[in-house]
């Protein structure tokens, strides 16, 4: 049931995903559309009412100046003085004429020559009428009409660029003025594209969102429901484990009783083959009364039915060690240890753990002439994880043995639950399991363990548990 789980996958937004990813990619597009539709609009609007003022400015200067050549000629004719007071406020505004083309131009590479030669014109002509007004009231008519001529042509030619100016100013004007209303003229309709693109996007989204949300619900569901049935399962495997415990054990005990009064009470009447069937048949009654143990001590490991406290290492390796006293001294075992650390974790499943690995390696050392079992204790900081990537700092304990070993590609093998290296017919016992509580063990500290063979030179198990910053 946990399988069939896991193969059920959640269900992605992809369509959700998508469909916000192109949307957002045309509406992003639709919109720089629009905002370079409406930059242009403004500049294009700009550029005509600039060039308008251009045009509007040179026509106000060819009228001052004509004005004020109007009130010189006037003053020349009728010699009154009042004209020459008007020719003085025209000057003015004249200056100031020019001064606003200036304005407006000032960028202009194209028109700020030209209104420089118009000036020089300009100048050149105010001159020679003040110079002619000067002859009429001196009475000098020397070379007046000369200097009338030449005013003359300076006038002509200021009205000849002057002419040619707003002829181009009002050419270009009307040309600004049509782009104007073209842009005017589409611009609401990319308006209007965005607008209604951004409506659809919102609907389909909203679809998409009430598609992915009823999919999901009906997921949560469907994941209810597995889970109640793996609920159920696992109600399932802990009456097992109860029964593996309790029921179980009691015909074991019995069958070991019986055959112990068999061999005790009828050992001299029995054939030397069926007290051999009768040794042979306790010994698997009992070897089943461990593995039904170590089956409980696995399923409770999974269910952490023990709270976590602070547990001091060395007394945990004193308590395995005492335990195994006896096939230590059997065996002539060198045991070596560190000081281990104290951490924060459970205790009888950490006394599981001591005793799972000191097993194995008393199992698999007492092939050397000179068994040697070390536990050595170290610290690995995160920046010197050289087995794996380090997440943080561990505290490193490895248990070392200098027996038979193992070879490296089996490393993952040893830890699977009922596998084992050496077959039951093979003088070295073991049931499958004691290596798998170990890892079980580790996964519930949130740790780890590494397994190293070295093939008739022993075997190194290193477990690690993160440290904790108090």
């Amino acid at each position: 049931m946990l399988i069939s789980l896991l193969k059920y996958k959640k269900p992605p937004f992809v369509y959700l995903y998508t469909s916000f990813g192109v949307s957002l990619i045309i509406l992003v597009v639709l919109s720089l559309l629009f905002y370079k539709r409406m930059s242009s609009l403004v500049r294009s609007s700009n550029n005509a009412d600039h060039t308008y003022n251009i045009v509007l400015q040179f026509e106000k200067l060819e009228n001052h100046v004509k004005d004020v050549e109007t009130t010189a000629r006037g003053f020349m004719i009728t010699k009154d003085s009042s004209f020459l007071e008007q020719m003085s406020g025209f000057d003015e505004k004249v200056n100031h004429t020019i001064d606003s083309l200036r304005t407006l131009l000032r960028n202009d590479t194209a028109l700020s020559p030209r209104l420089n030669v118009i000036i020089r014109l300009i100048q050149k002509s105010i001159n020679l009428q003040r110079l002619n007004i000067q002859k009429i009231t001196s009475g000098d008519t020397l070379g007046l009409l000369e200097s009338l001529n030449e005013e003359e042509y300076y006038m002509n030619q200021f009205r000849n660029h002057v002419q040619s100016v707003e002829m181009d100013g009002i050419t270009k004007s009307e040309k600004l003025d049509r782009e104007k209303k073209s842009y005017e003229r589409l611009t609401p309709n990319y308006f209007s594209i965005v607008l209604i693109f951004s409506g659809v996007i919102t609907l389909i989204s909203f679809f998409y969102i009430i598609r992915e949300i009823k999919i999901r619900v009906k997921y949560q569901k469907e994941l209810e429901k597995r889970l109640q049935e793996l609920n159920r399962s696992y109600a399932e495997l802990e009456q097992f484990t109860f029964v593996a415990s309790h029921d179980l054990q009691e015909p074991l005990r019995k069958i070991r009783t019986f055959s112990d009064r068999l061999l005790s009470k009828y050992s001299p009447q029995l054939d030397p083959k069926a007290r051999i069937i009768i040794e042979r048949m306790d010994h698997s009654a009992g070897r089943l009364q461990e593995l039904i143990l170590d089956v409980t001590n696995f399923s409770a490991l999974i269910n952490k039915e023990e709270n976590t406290s602070v547990v001091d290492l060395n007394e945990i390796l004193t308590n395995t060690l005492e335990e195994f006293a006896g096939p230590v001294r059997q065996g002539n075992i060198n045991v070596l240890a560190d000081q281990l650390p104290i951490i924060t974790g459970y205790r009888k499943q950490l006394q599981l753990l001591f005793t799972s690995l000191i097993d194995n390696a008393i199992k698999f050392s007492n092939t050397s002439p000179t068994p040697t079992l070390k536990i050595i204790y170290s610290t690995v900081k995160k920046e010197n994880g050289y087995v794996m990537p380090m997440v943080r700092d561990y505290h490193k304990i490895s248990v070392e043995d200098n027996g038979i070993g193992f070879e490296n590609e089996f490393a993952e093998k040893i830890f699977i639950i009922f596998q084992r290296l050496h077959t039951q017919q093979s003088s070295y016992t073991g049931k499958g399991i004691g290596l798998a509580i170990a890892q079980r063990v580790m996964v519930n500290h949130d740790g780890f363990i590494i397994a190293k063979g070295y093939p008739g030179k022993g075997a190194e198990f290193s477990f690690y548990f993160p440290v904790v910053n108090e």
